[in-house]
């Protein structure tokens, strides 16, 4: 007598055939994990990098100069006095070769755009060591020296800008490496994940021959001014001057 509780068996019925091809792409679909991007992490070591830079920096003002693009974007003006003045001999010649007659035309400090500066900002910034050593270059034998400075991010800086330490000395700078933090699956923004776009490589300029030495302030001020006593930090507004952006919004939303 069968057991009423339990169905009988059924040999002859066979089991539901298996959607290979499904299967296939739900394994593929499923064998990846697709990482949502992590704002905070970011956050963390944008701290933690301005952080360090307080703690074993040194004060330093980082002078800004107005450049092409700034010029193309409709930020500034030519200068009046070397690019644009009345002597028709240098019109010409900035009119045809795009330059000023005079590399160290104090108004716009070679850059040939009115006044020359676009920002002088004071920051924290590391400076790594370096030997000075004689090169002979278009200014004729120079002394420099090849360093890498690091500061804060809340800034760009770019080729042919100045940093000014409180011991005299003046460097030149290229446009910084990039850095960029990538915390998850996305397209990674320089102005978002740009961790330290602020290490810059920088050129010792050379007192006899460069234009950086006569941008203001000079040495003795420069010195008094880069030299508190306060352990914590210290705000240099009344010593800064923004005539432009920081980061410029031709560049802050690259990637």
């Amino acid at each position: 007598m069968a057991d009423s509780a339990f169905p009988p068996h059924r040999a002859d019925i066979a089991p539901a055939p298996i959607q290979e091809q499904a299967l296939q792409r739900s394994l593929i679909n499923n064998r990846y994990y697709v990482r949502q991007e992590q704002g905070w992490a970011v956050q963390q070591e944008l701290m933690s990098h301005d952080q360090a830079v307080y703690s074993l920096g040194e004060y330093t003002m980082f002078c800004l100069m107005w450049h092409l693009q700034d010029f193309e974007a409709g930020l500034v003006r030519r200068c009046p006095e070397c690019f644009m003045g009345d002597d028709a001999v240098e019109r010409a010649i900035a009119s045809t070769y795009k330059q000023a007659e005079r590399a160290q035309c104090r108004s716009c400090y070679g850059t040939t755009f009115e006044g020359g500066v676009r920002a002088k900002i004071i920051r924290p910034a590391i400076f790594t060591d370096t030997d000075q050593s004689e090169r002979k270059t278009s200014r004729g034998v120079t002394e420099t020296g090849e360093i890498s400075i690091q500061s804060t991010t809340d800034f760009r800086v770019h080729t042919g800008d100045y940093a000014f330490r409180a011991n005299g000395e003046r460097y030149s700078l290229r446009t910084p490496r990039r850095v960029q933090l990538r915390t998850g699956f996305g397209t990674v923004s320089q102005a978002d994940e740009a961790i330290n776009y602020a290490l810059s490589r920088a050129v010792l300029e050379d007192p006899k021959a460069s234009t950086a030495y006569i941008i203001p302030p000079d040495a003795e001020t420069l010195s008094s001014i880069l030299s508190p006593t306060s352990t914590a930090p210290v705000m240099f507004s009344q010593y800064e001057e923004e005539n432009g952006p920081l980061i410029p919004s031709y560049e802050g939303s690259g990637s």
